[in-house]
């Protein structure tokens, strides 16, 4: 249900603002829904001919979250800090990703590797060699005639 429930939201959002606005409100969502050290969300249009070379527009947030240190208080809250990069995706980092991308345009479905190993198909060699992907999703959008508009892909990394 939460797959669904983060595609619903995705949509809605899709539909009302732009893809800033979009990947903003995203990036909260899933900071609160994730437990994470560091993520990659990124967003692709691509034109519908051949999802490998009509990349059309890619942005992609790379966000480390830094959880405060404890308090004396156990009710007491403090403020996550986050540290968000925003990049132009390039061809390398749209490679990394590919296979989840694929399989997500291929079943018209929401992927979720819940598990990623260093033996699974989906394996990836971060730049940053202190974390490694956990786990990704990836849901691809498509227009009333089931003409593919793009990706949504987050990747979630832990040291």
């Amino acid at each position: 249900m939460l797959q669904e429930d983060l595609s619903n939201k995705v949509s809605k959002l899709w539909a009302s603002r732009s893809i800033d606005d979009v990947l903003k409100e995203v990036v909260l969502q899933v900071s609160e829904l994730i437990q994470c050290e560091r993520y990659t969300l990124a967003v692709a249009l691509i034109d519908n001919c051949n999802i490998e070379g009509c990349l059309m527009f890619a942005k992609s947030y790379d966000m480390l979250l830094q959880k405060p240190k404890s308090s004396m208080f156990d009710d007491e809250e403090g403020e996550i800090t986050k540290n968000v990069e925003v990049n132009k995706l390039k061809k390398n980092d749209w490679v990394f990703s590919h296979k989840v991308i694929i399989k997500a345009v291929e079943t018209k479905q929401v992927v979720n590797v819940a598990k990623i190993t260093p033996f699974s198909e989906f394996k990836l060699e971060d730049a940053k060699k202190e974390f490694s992907l956990k786990s990704a999703l990836c849901v691809s959008f498509y227009d009333g005639t089931n003409r593919l508009l793009g990706v949504l892909y987050l990747g979630n990394k832990k040291k």
